[in-house]
C-alpha cells in the first residue's frame, strides 16, 4: 500500500510540474485581472519562458518582449526573469537585463541596460520653451530596488552622446554628457557632467520623496558657443571669475 502510495505521489507531482512548465501564457493571461491601459498582443510561450510580440502602455507601444525565467532562483524562493526588449517600440527603444521578485525585496533590476533616442524622451514631456533637443540616451541601471514614490535603493548612469540643443536663437553641441545617479530611501541623487568646444557645465539635482527636487550648478559658454545665444546671457546676471553662471532653482513634480 506504501508503495503504491509512493508511485501515485511521484507520478502525481510529476505531471502537475509537467502541466505548470507547459502551461501556455495567454491562458494565464486570460485569467488575470484586466489592467487598464495595457494591451498584449501575440503572446507565446509560457510563464517561464515566452513573448509579447506588442506591449502598449496608455497607448503607447513599447515593442516587443521577451523573458526567461531563471530556474535557480525559483528553488530559493525568487522569481528572477533575463528580459530583452523594445524591437518594434514607436519610441526606437532598446533594453535588455535581469528583472525579479522576492518576498523580502519586492520588485528590483540588476544589470539593465536601456537605450532610446532624447527626442523620443522629449516628445513625452512638455517643455516651456521652444527647445529641443537631438542625441541618444543610454541608461545602465547596475541596481533597482523598488520604493515608494521612487526606490528603496538604486545606483546607475546616463549617458548623452551625439548631443545638441536645437533652439531658434542657435545651437549647442554638449558633445557627450554623463551623469551617475544613485537613490537611498526614495531620494534620488543626480550628477552630471560634460565639456565641449561650445558649453561646459556641471550640475547636481536631488528629487525628494515629497516629490520637491532642487538643481545647483553652473554653465560656461566656451568658444564656439553661438554669438545670437551669448548675447541673450546678459538677463542671467554676470558671471563667475571664472567666467561660470550658476544656476539654483527649486520646484515640485
Amino acid at each position: 500500500m506504501k508503495f503504491k502510495l509512493l508511485i501515485a505521489t511521484v507520478f502525481s507531482t510529476f505531471f502537475t510540474f509537467s502541466a505548470l512548465l507547459h502551461m501556455p501564457i495567454q491562458w494565464v493571461v486570460e485569467q488575470a485581472p484586466k489592467v487598464r491601459g495595457l494591451a498584449l498582443v501575440g503572446l507565446s510561450g509560457t510563464p517561464w519562458k515566452g513573448q509579447v510580440d506588442s506591449l502598449s502602455w496608455q497607448r503607447v507601444n513599447y515593442g516587443q518582449l521577451q523573458w526567461q525565467i531563471d530556474p535557480m532562483a525559483i528553488l530559493k524562493g525568487h522569481a528572477v526573469f533575463s528580459v530583452r526588449f523594445g524591437r518594434g517600440s514607436e519610441l526606437e527603444l532598446r533594453g535588455k537585463g535581469t528583472v525579479g521578485y522576492s518576498v523580502s525585496k519586492g520588485a528590483y533590476a540588476e544589470n539593465m541596460v536601456v537605450s532610446l533616442p532624447v527626442a523620443s524622451i522629449m516628445n513625452q514631456v512638455p517643455m516651456a520653451l521652444p527647445v529641443s533637443l537631438q542625441g541618444q540616451a543610454e541608461i545602465s541601471i547596475s541596481y533597482f530596488q523598488q520604493g515608494q514614490p521612487w526606490c528603496k535603493q538604486a545606483t546607475g548612469e546616463v549617458v548623452w552622446s551625439a548631443g545638441k540643443i536645437i533652439s531658434p536663437l542657435g545651437n549647442i553641441d554638449p558633445n557627450t554628457a554623463i551623469a551617475d545617479v544613485t537613490c537611498v530611501d526614495n531620494k534620488v541623487s543626480l550628477s552630471s557632467k560634460q565639456s565641449s568646444e561650445d558649453v561646459g557645465s556641471e550640475f547636481d539635482v536631488v528629487l525628494n520623496p515629497n516629490r520637491s527636487y532642487q538643481v545647483n550648478g553652473w554653465f560656461k559658454p566656451e568658444a564656439n558657443f553661438p554669438s545670437s545665444l551669448r548675447s541673450q546671457l546678459k538677463w542671467l546676471g554676470k558671471p563667475d571669475s571664472k567666467g561660470q553662471y550658476r544656476v539654483t532653482y527649486s520646484g515640485r513634480l
